[in-house]
């Protein structure tokens, strides 16, 4: 399986949705289990990563 641009674009949108709903319904138990808000940390930073890992350069002095 390959894994693209996209890929990484929608898992970044349903892990920040997922975090935001997680963060919602159980603050105090994010707050008291830092395992668990590191984990959604590193799910978003994955997503940043491979989304950064899949741009195309561009030249800075212009295509020719």
């Amino acid at each position: 399986m390959k894994f693209d641009f996209g890929f990484y674009f929608r898992m970044l949108i349903c892990t920040g949705v997922l975090c935001a709903l997680l963060y919602a319904l159980g603050e105090r138990t994010i707050e008291q289990h830092t395992l668990l808000a590191l984990g959604m940390l590193s799910a978003v930073m994955v997503g940043i990563g491979g989304m950064i890992k899949h741009l195309t350069p561009v030249n800075a002095e212009g295509t020719k």
